[in-house]
């Protein structure tokens, strides 16, 4: 786990040393968060993912889109996120960055697709019907639709994959579904 939290740990700092070129303060580091999320999803439910499926259980999870408008396209802003999920069952657990696009509609419905990298400390192989992930490294899709509370608070449920996506021999891949709630900053 400790390796997780350090991959997690750098990719929030690789994200956030490309943002801008300020003096480091305090008030200039939460300039570089666009939004935080939270909340709780239920682990490795049945998805793209249909091999071997881990115990169930209740993971949390948590995420930062940062203040970096990459693009805009089709009405919404891509920007980078942190995220991870992390499992108390003794299963796997992730840290993934990516970029994800970002689009709020008029009516207060809001929609986020991402595509990322995960790094994870699930199996890599094993025997016959168990999970196997087949890479340290995978891809990260997360999809969130929800609706916006107020001007800084929106509630969404969120559904996340993570495969190889049949890139090595093993791909049990994984998905999980949840609700978070989003603090835009």
């Amino acid at each position: 786990m400790n390796k997780l939290a350090a991959v997690a740990i750098a990719a929030i700092a690789a994200a956030a040393g490309t943002a801008r070129a300020e003096e480091p303060t305090l008030a200039n580091a939460f300039n570089l968060i666009h939004e935080i999320k939270g909340g709780g999803m239920v682990h490795d439910t049945p998805g793209w993912a249909r091999v071997a499926p881990e115990r169930k259980a209740l993971d949390i999870n948590g995420g930062i889109v940062w203040n970096l408008d990459v693009a805009e396209a089709f009405g919404g802003t891509v920007r980078p996120y942190t995220s991870g999920t992390l499992n108390f069952n003794g299963e796997t657990s992730k840290a993934a960055a990516g970029l994800v696009w970002q689009r709020e509609f008029s009516n207060g419905m809001f929609l986020d697709i991402g595509l990322g990298a995960a790094v994870h400390n699930g199996p890599l192989v094993g025997p016959k019907g168990d999970k196997k992930f087949g890479s340290p490294v995978l891809f990260h899709i997360p999809v969130e639709v929800g609706v916006r509370v107020n001007d800084k608070v929106k509630i969404g449920v969120y559904y996340e994959h993570m495969s190889n996506a049949n890139l090595s021999v093993r791909n049990s891949g994984q998905d999980g579904v949840g609700v978070r709630l989003t603090y835009k900053w």
